[in-house]
This record gives structure tokens, C-alpha cells and sequence, in this order.
């Protein structure tokens, strides 16, 4: 199997590569580059002069003569073979017919962290999909929750805009961690006992992802996280989530838990005359003494360090010089 052409696919603010050979198998690999996509492109090409008639397997062999190749590396390079190594390795998988992790050593996890770049707030996602879902009749009132000080009640302002019938500001200056607005909200669950609570998945500060299973947890109900789609039906909630594997579908006895993911749906613009009706609907403060809820921090940041800097290096002027460095270290 040779390797028939290299191909940079630049799309938008990311960089991927496509490698083709002549057994009809493609590999697809992305850059780790952010930013100099073009330069990283450009690099992608010429380096495809190297490989187009090579056998695409000999994999750390390439790796080292396009990187050793340059003189000076830097983002564009490393971006440029980083998405070619991973394609190389995108093909050896496909020919084998298995995952690529088998071919290094094995599975290091069952379940890896994923970093997702959620653009807008997700306030106004899960406001959207409750108001859709008074819109589809099966909904009667929405009451929108939020905690924090008293400039949170623009957010509720927001959420009334949108379609919110009433609010509650649960208003504290302290800086409440997960467990603590877990055990507010299930202070607000039972004063208002709503059929189905619908939050946003996790914070934009802290970024724990907690609160929503927290709260499942202290009121017993069932959850759907991460959810994508949402259909009540009679007496239960279908879910729709996504998982490592794809998407999952669950479903979930009435009441019951919600977070949102950012496929949930597409939120509506608040009209001005929506706006100026915000206004008047009722926004109900409370503190956290009226739910019998200490929101004491229960956990304490006792130092936060910078990595020790690196040590500068030695040069040397031979081999002899080299080897007799490395041995007075102790590498060798």
C-alpha cells in the first residue's frame, strides 16, 4: 500500500488533513494548531511531497523526518505533523480493522474528558426549551430560579423576557459551591413542586457539572445530563443525551431532572414588547436562610503554585563531552 496524496482541509478556524493511498483507504487527522493555519497548510502540503509514494505504516519513521527536517520548529510545523501522524495512524487502524488504541498498547481508559466550546449562554437554552414546552401545551408555568447577588435578577429578567412566567432570586453575596445550591434548589423543589426542573449542565465559573446530579440525588427523581432533545410524554420524559459512544436515549419518571447541552435547540430573541412585559411579572427574593441552608464553603484552596521552571542546558562540543555529561548526571 502507498500513500497517493496529502491533503490540507482548511475549515473555518480549524485545520485537518486527509491522507489517501491507492488501496482506497483515507486517513483524516486534525491539527493541533491554534492560529498560523495557513502557515500550518503550507507545511502539510510540502511535507506531502515526502510521503506521496511511501508506504503510509513505517509511522514513527515519518514522524522523525518531517520533524527533523526543519532546522527551527515551531506551531506551524508541530500543528502540521501532529494531524498527518494522527491520519497515518487514522489508516494502519482501518487496515486492521481495529481501534487505533490497540495498536499503541491497549486501552488507557474507558472513559476520557472531552473539552467542549459552548458559545452563548446557556440561560437562554433552557428557558427556550421550557417555553416550547408550554407552547406544546404540556407545560403551565415556568419559574425561573437563579442564585447570586442581586445583579442576577437581570438573568431572571431575561428568562421572564423569553417566556418565564414568574422568579425567584435567591440572593447571597458568598461564593456558594455546588453541594450548597444542589441543596438550595431542593429547597425551592419543594415549596413549588414542579412536574420537570430544567438547568443549565454546569456553571461558567467554576465549570463543575455537579449541581444538576447533586440535586437528583437529594430529591430522589431521576436524571437526564447533557441532554440534546427533550419529548414529555404521559407520565414520563424521554431524553435524549450524549454520551462517549454517540447518543443515548433515556427514559425518566415524572418529576424529573434535566441538564442542558448547547444541541439542545436554537433560543428565541426576546421582543421589546416581551421585554417591557418583564418587567412587571413578579420576581421573588429569598435567602438562603429560607430554605435552612448553610452556604459555608466546605472547601479550602490551600496553595496555588507555578510549575518549577526549567533548568537552562549545557552545550557541549563533542560526543565524548556528551556522554561524559550525561554519566556525571546519572542518565547513563
Amino acid at each position: 500500500m502507498k500513500i497517493t496524496k496529502v491533503e490540507p482541509l482548511l475549515l473555518d478556524r480549524f485545520l485537518y488533513v486527509r491522507v489517501h493511498t491507492d488501496a482506497g483507504i483515507t486517513g483524516l487527522g486534525e491539527s493541533g494548531t491554534w492560529g498560523q493555519l495557513e502557515a500550518s497548510a503550507a507545511s502539510i502540503a510540502k511535507y506531502g511531497e515526502y510521503l506521496v509514494g511511501k508506504d503510509p505504516f513505517p509511522i514513527e519513521h515519518h514522524w522523525n523526518v518531517m520533524l527533523r527536517a526543519n532546522h527551527f520548529t515551531g506551531g506551524a510545523i508541530t500543528g502540521a505533523v501532529s494531524a498527518i501522524d494522527i491520519a497515518l495512524w487514522d489508516i494502519k487502524g482501518k487496515y486492521f480493522n481495529v481501534p487505533v488504541y490497540e495498536l499503541l498498547g491497549g486501552r488507557m481508559r474507558h472513559k476520557a474528558r472531552l473539552y467542549g466550546h459552548v458559545k452563548g449562554r446557556t440561560i437562554e437554552k433552557l428557558v427556550e426549551e421550557a417555553v416550547r414546552l408550554k407552547e406544546a401545551g404540556v407545560a403551565t408555568e415556568i419559574v425561573a430560579v437563579s442564585l447570586g447577588v442581586q445583579q442576577c435578577q437581570e438573568t431572571i429578567r431575561t428568562a421572564l423576557a423569553m417566556g418565564a412566567d414568574r422568579g425567584i432570586l435567591i440572593k447571597t453575596d458568598a461564593l456558594v459551591e455546588p453541594l450548597a445550591v444542589a441543596k438550595l434548589l431542593k429547597g425551592v423543589v419543594a415549596a413549588e413542586q414542579p412536574g420537570l426542573v430544567i438547568m443549565g449542565k454546569q456553571a461558567i465559573d467554576d465549570d463543575s457539572n455537579q449541581t444538576g446530579q447533586m440535586l437528583a440525588a437529594l430529591t430522589g427523581w431521576g436524571q437526564g445530563t447533557f441532554a440534546s432533545k427533550v419529548v414529555i410524554g404521559d407520565g414520563s420524559v424521554e431524553v435524549t443525551r450524549e454520551v462517549d459512544g454517540g447518543m443515548q436515549t433515556v427514559s425518566l419518571k415524572l418529576p424529573a431532572i434535566v441538564t442542558t447541552d448547547l444541541r439542545l435547540n436554537e433560543p428565541r430573541y426576546a421582543s421589546l414588547p416581551n421585554i417591557m412585559k418583564a418587567k412587571k411579572k413578579p420576581i421573588e427574593e429569598k435567602t438562603p436562610a429560607d430554605y435552612g441552608v448553610d452556604v459555608s464553603p466546605r472547601l479550602k484552596v490551600l496553595k496555588t503554585a507555578e510549575p518549577p521552571g526549567r533548568k537552562s542546558g549545557v552545550k557541549v562540543k563533542s560526543v565524548a563531552e556528551l556522554v561524559a555529561k550525561l554519566h556525571d548526571e546519572g542518565v547513563i
